[in-house]
């Protein structure tokens, strides 16, 4: 762990304050950790909120790509012009939402490749 590393217990050995060590040393070595992490979160949280949407367990009054496909679903876009989808209520939301996810995720899993040596390729 990065608390036990011989640079911290040499900050703690000449005195210096728990937020020093936290600002000067830890968080460092920690903050592309939580970036990485944070960017599969805000991917997450968006798959589950345009899901959520989408199922009409969303805020109305907030517009989303999920709401788009939410109204798109229950006027009949999917079944629109005698059997063929309304395609311009379906494909334009959901490219959105799949190509932001997909980008967020390969920007995480190459900041996990930079952060994390062992995760390069060679």
């Amino acid at each position: 762990s990065i608390k036990e590393r011989i640079y911290v217990e040499a900050a703690k050995a000449i005195g210096a304050g728990d937020r020093h060590i936290i600002t000067k040393h830890i968080l460092p070595n920690v903050s592309p950790l939580i970036m990485a992490t944070m960017i599969y979160q805000v991917a997450g949280a968006m798959m589950s909120e345009a899901g959520l949407a989408f199922l009409g367990l969303g805020d109305p009054s907030h517009k989303s790509w999920g709401m788009i496909l939410h109204y798109a679903e229950t006027s009949g876009g999917w079944y629109a012009n005698m059997g063929y989808p309304a395609w311009w209520w379906i494909i334009p939301p959901g490219l959105c939402v799949a190509l932001t996810v997909a980008s967020l995720v390969l920007i995480g899993q190459a900041m996990e490749e930079i952060i994390n040596p062992r995760l390069r390729r060679r």
